[in-house]
C-alpha cells in the first residue's frame, strides 16, 4: 500500500517572532494544532486541571462505575487494573492503581504478555485474574477492538 503524505504548511516567521521563547519545532506543532494565541497555548501546555478538563461524568454510566468501585473498596474486594503493555497503558495502570490504593483499595495490576497475549483484554487472562480472587477488573488503554 502506498501513502500520499500531505505535510502542513511551515509556520510563518511572524508566528515565530511573536513567540520567540518557543523552540521552532514546538511552535510548528502548536501552529499545526491551530493554537495561535498565548492563552490557548498556555491552556494546552500548562492546563489548570481544576477547570481545563472535561467532566468525567459525561461518560455513560460513570456514576454506576464509581459506585461499584466504592463498593469494592468498602468490601475489601481485590480490584485488578488491566492495561495494555505499551507506554500509555503502563502509565495509565500506574496512575489508576496508585489512585485506587490511595482510596484504600486492594489493587493488583495486570499487563498482558506482549508476544503471548498481544493487545487488549483476553478471556484466559480474565479467568486467571478471577482465580486469583479479583472481583472487579478495570481496564485502561485496552485496544479499541475489545468489543466482545
Amino acid at each position: 500500500m502506498s501513502y500520499i503524505w500531505q505535510l502542513k504548511d511551515r509556520v510563518d516567521q511572524d508566528f515565530l517572532n511573536k513567540f520567540p521563547e518557543l523552540p521552532p519545532i514546538v511552535a510548528q506543532l502548536l501552529y499545526n494544532r491551530d493554537l495561535h494565541t498565548q492563552a490557548v497555548m498556555d491552556e494546552f501546555l500548562m492546563p489548570d486541571y481544576s477547570q481545563d478538563v472535561h467532566d468525567p461524568f459525561l461518560f455513560k454510566d460513570m456514576d454506576r462505575a464509581c459506585s461499584r468501585i466504592y463498593q469494592a473498596i468498602e468490601k475489601e474486594e481485590l480490584i485488578t487494573v488491566y492495561a495494555d503493555y505499551d507506554a500509555d497503558g503502563v502509565s495509565a495502570a500506574v496512575i489508576l492503581g496508585g489512585i485506587l490504593a490511595d482510596l484504600g483499595a486492594k489493587v493488583a495490576v495486570y499487563l498482558p504478555h506482549r508476544e503471548k497475549e498481544g493487545y487488549g483484554l483476553n478471556s484466559p487472562a480474565i479467568e486467571e485474574i478471577a482465580k486469583n480472587g479479583t472481583k472487579l477488573i478495570i481496564t485502561c488503554d485496552c485496544a479499541i477492538s475489545n468489543i466482545e
